[in-house]
């Protein structure tokens, strides 16, 4: 287990012949970019399943003022 290699906490078991080509690919950080690089497919994926939240329509003033109308009805009617 190679925890101290990365500062997510996040290992991967793999042979010296494999972390030899990391090394050359990735540098020697290799783990904190291959977490990163986790990391970032996770943020896409979940952008492009949830989207983010509508921000409304505008109301226009008629509408504002209904709802100012009602709101007071609401409360001097309690």
């Amino acid at each position: 287990m190679n925890k101290h290699l990365t500062r997510f906490g996040v290992w991967a078991t793999t042979t010296s012949g494999q972390r030899k080509r990391l090394v050359e690919r990735l540098g020697p950080d290799w783990a904190d970019v291959l977490a990163n690089r986790v990391q970032a497919h996770i943020v896409r994926l979940d952008r492009e399943l949830n989207r983010p939240m509508p921000t409304g329509r505008l109301l226009t003033s008629e509408v504002q003022q209904r709802n100012r109308d009602r709101l007071i009805h609401g409360l001097t009617a309690a």
